[in-house]
């Protein structure tokens, strides 16, 4: 039966048995898997056909074979598509009376009737009914007639599509040359003239079905614009940028428009992978809206995968390009997490273990804040595991108000006094003065200095500015200038380090003489 055939298919594509075969009840609920028992039946009758001319002729079994192998590769292909579809795997959780819009149908019954089509040519074929017993024959009237069916279907199926505004001139002008040839077939019964018709009315038909799926991709993407434009403000809001709503403006006057660039075959083609393109786009924002349904952080989801530190980073590099546009930006930094955003509901299972385990982890923050005078840099917690730092972190600021949060420090309010800070900026003035002059003095030894006394004058000035200005310090600024100040007495210590040890050498060496 095509339904076990159906949920097998799923199954060796990598999904677990009980998806499945939900989805197999979406497909069947939504009428499609009528049309795959159909084709199911067919590709059964022609196996069976082909079996029986196997002995007979072994040469038009080998090559009907290998036609009927591509098509039911295809078959596999078209089901493992509908696996993916999010109009059937992301509502498997939901009800099964939530309906499955016709529009997302049509592309897949296109694709059944392709298939279905080859199958049954095989089935004619190997029956004795084939190409090849027609053209012994010359061209006859019912396929003429039949060739002629066809024609009279794509006519009406343009004339649905430009009523609803797509514009097929290059289409109508590959059938009015197909019909000249069905013509001159009529007149002479060419065999040669009726292959050729019948090679274009393919290509036509494949054409016909892509377009048919572009407009299909297209009223799927703008049916979902409304959630997908409140997800990139969201995403703004969680990155402090402007980028996600620019690339949501350039993704919807896009896809408005994809029809009126519908000029020439080649556009077919191309039209097809840039919709297929934005609908990925549109599937990895629809799988954040659950997260901004309920309020959570899908970078902080993220934080918690594996490898999801790395994309976190890879997504800190896209944002500080000045290279890229913004909505470039956007857009790589959702290729980025494509298909890395856990489910909603792991999420909040795992977050619902970091809350069983926060009291011990906030205590150990809050003994680390007085340790460190108040404030923390997410690499000093080392009893928490790396994945957890970030979300525990912010878990921490949320719940604490006088605890906030700047970029990777936790800072106690205590931290960010007025006197606080002026008594850091006398501390590292007095400390980078100090340090001054001691490089002055290695330079008088004719030890290279100057790099390191220039960072130091750099230091002092920004020092002095916020001394006259305090409002305009951030303690993060502080931070990083008492930090570079730490990095140079730890190269000042390296260097003596080296400079005893080598006249405790020269030493040693005088000493043996």
């Amino acid at each position: 039966m095509a339904s076990e055939y159906v949920v097998a298919t799923l199954t060796n594509a990598g999904m677990d048995e009980r998806t499945a075969r939900v989805i197999l009840e979406r497909i069947r609920r939504s009428g499609l898997l009528e049309d795959l028992e159909n084709l199911y039946d067919v590709i059964g009758r022609a196996k069976e056909s082909l079996e029986e001319v196997k002995d007979k002729d072994p040469t038009t079994y080998t090559r009907l074979r290998a036609r009927a192998e591509a098509a039911e590769g295809r078959f596999r292909e078209l089901i493992e598509d509908i696996g993916r579809d999010p109009a059937f795997s992301k509502l498997v959780r939901l009800s099964f009376r939530v309906e499955i819009p016709l529009r997302v149908l049509i592309p897949y019954r296109n694709k059944v009737i392709e298939i279905k089509d080859i199958f049954e040519e095989i089935l004619s074929e190997s029956r004795g009914a084939g190409p090849l017993s027609r053209a012994s024959m010359g061209v006859s009237k019912e396929s003429l007639s039949e060739i002629k069916g066809e024609v009279d279907k794509i006519k009406e199926q343009i004339s649905r599509m430009e009523g609803e505004g797509v514009s097929l001139d290059f289409i109508k002008a590959d059938v009015k040359r197909a019909e000249d040839l069905l013509s001159r077939a009529d007149e002479t019964a060419s065999i040669a003239a009726i292959k050729m018709v019948q090679k274009s009315l393919d290509q036509i038909k494949g054409d016909m079905n892509k377009i048919s799926e572009i407009i299909a991709r297209k009223e799927r993407i703008i049916s979902v614009l409304s959630k997908v434009k409140k997800v990139c403000q969201y995403l703004d809001r969680l990155t402090s940028s402007d980028i996600y709503e620019a690339f949501y403006e350039r993704l919807s006057s896009h896809i408005s428009a994809v029809e009126n660039e519908l000029t020439s075959r080649e556009d077919v083609g191309r039209l097809l992978d840039d919709t297929k393109r934005l609908e990925n786009y549109v599937n990895t924002l629809l799988d954040l809206y659950p997260f901004m349904d309920r309020g959570m952080n899908p970078f902080d989801a993220l934080s918690l995968m594996e490898e999801g530190l790395d994309v976190l980073d890879a997504m800190k590099a896209v944002m500080a390009d000045e290279g890229l546009s913004k909505e470039d930006k956007a857009a790589r930094c959702l290729d980025l997490m494509r298909g890395r955003i856990a489910n909603v509901d792991e999420f909040m299972e795992i977050v619902s273990e970091a809350r069983r385990l926060y009291p011990f982890w906030k205590s150990y923050i809050m003994s680390l804040l007085k340790e460190k005078g108040y404030m923390v840099h997410v690499d000093d917690l080392e009893k928490i595991p790396k994945k957890w730092r970030g979300l525990i972190m912010r878990m921490v600021s949320s719940e604490d108000d006088d605890i906030v949060m700047e970029g990777d420090l936790v800072i106690h309010k205590r931290a960010i006094s007025d006197q606080v800070l002026e008594e850091e900026l006398n501390s590292i003035y007095e400390d980078a003065r100090i340090l001054r002059d001691v490089f002055e003095k290695l330079l008088r030894l004719e030890i290279p200095s100057e790099g390191f006394i220039s960072d130091i004058n750099d230091i002092i000035a920004e020092v002095g500015r916020m001394k006259r200005d305090p409002d305009e310090a951030s303690f993060l600024e502080v931070y990083s200038i008492k930090k570079r100040i730490n990095e140079i007495k730890d190269h000042l210590k390296s260097l003596f380090s080296q400079l005893t040890s080598e006249e405790a050498e020269e030493g040693t060496n005088k000493g043996a003489e």
